[in-house]
């Protein structure tokens, strides 16, 4: 794309204005699956639900796509050509994959009246894989409860295809973001230009810049031969903190692959912020409502649920 002073929309050829950056997105589409269940099974678990869940989920759907049996894809020579592989296993290098969940949570232990209404998002690109992806989510959630009873799905699975942003934003200008995690934020990043970008929400900034990142991820795997520009931030100096409701969250799951307990950190909770520049921000959060943000989002984690008041 060549620079273009006159437009407001790049600086040079590696920059692009957020709005701008965010209107791109609307040429990403999403396969979605839903399924809503009762578990059958209700009492403690090993590890928290998300983790239950994403691991049996990896079993399906190896023993579905997996060209060789092997029980784990390192060190395979089929790899390269294996669609469990490319992915399940094989991350952007980012720590990205070309899919998602929502609708779980970091508990450890199910309620007998805990219905789930699940869904699992999947980047256009590897949507020849959505069957397989369906049989394998129906055993994971169906592995949580009661093997001796039949699966209790409520309804009929659901499937949509949609893109990530809407053709026009209809929302007002707004006074206040409340950002609520409904999974814990496992947020890493430069914490400095975190505070740089926004001196009065550092939390936000960090939240922000790795939306960023997560988004880039799937612009690159939807057009790998495409160069993703940066985003050039409108001034952020305005915002603050005005309610600070995140606490640390930690846990641990056995990572099969490292063949060690990895430790889980990352918040919970919600932050509210006020402030000049809610306007700019809040098409990105929208979008990240829709993506979760932060790492291990291919278990649930970073499912955000934001609140905006005119």
């Amino acid at each position: 794309m060549d620079a273009d002073a006159s437009s407001g929309e790049t600086r040079n050829r590696d920059e692009m204005t957020l709005d701008h950056w965010i209107a791109h997105l609307a040429t990403l589409s999403v396969h979605e699956i839903s399924l809503s269940l009762d578990p059958r099974r209700p009492g403690p678990l090993p590890e928290p639900l998300l983790v239950v869940v994403r691991g049996l989920l990896g079993e399906a759907l190896r023993a579905r796509r997996c060209l060789t049996g092997a029980p784990r894809c390192e060190g395979c020579s089929d790899a390269p050509q294996c669609d469990f592989d490319r992915v399940f296993e094989r991350d952007d290098g980012a720590g990205q994959r070309p899919f998602w969940l929502r609708g779980l949570h970091a508990g450890r232990a199910l309620e007998g009246d805990q219905t789930l209404q699940v869904t699992l998002s999947v980047v256009d690109r590897e949507r020849a894989l959505l069957p397989d992806f369906l049989a394998a989510l129906r055993h994971a959630l169906g592995a949580i409860g009661d093997r001796d009873a039949p699966l209790n799905v409520l309804g009929i699975p659901s499937r949509a295809v949609t893109t990530l942003v809407p053709t026009a934003s209809t929302e007002a200008s707004v006074s206040a973001i409340c950002i609520e995690s409904l999974t814990p934020l496992l947020l890493r990043g430069d914490e400095t230009l975190a505070a740089e970008l926004c001196p009065g929400a550092p939390i936000v900034g960090l939240l922000l810049r790795a939306g960023i990142r997560r988004l880039a991820a799937m612009r690159r795997a939807a057009a790998p031969d495409v160069v993703v520009p940066k985003v050039l931030w409108p001034p952020l100096t305005g915002l603050h903190v005005r309610d600070d409701a995140l606490r640390p969250w930690r846990a641990t799951r056995n990572a099969i692959a490292q063949q060690r307990r990895q430790l889980l950190e990352g918040f919970v909770g919600e932050v509210t912020v006020v402030g000049e520049g809610l306007d700019v921000i809040l098409p990105l959060l929208r979008v990240l409502e829709r993506t979760n943000v932060g790492r291990k989002t291919a278990f649930g984690f970073g499912e955000v649920r934001v609140t905006a008041w005119s």
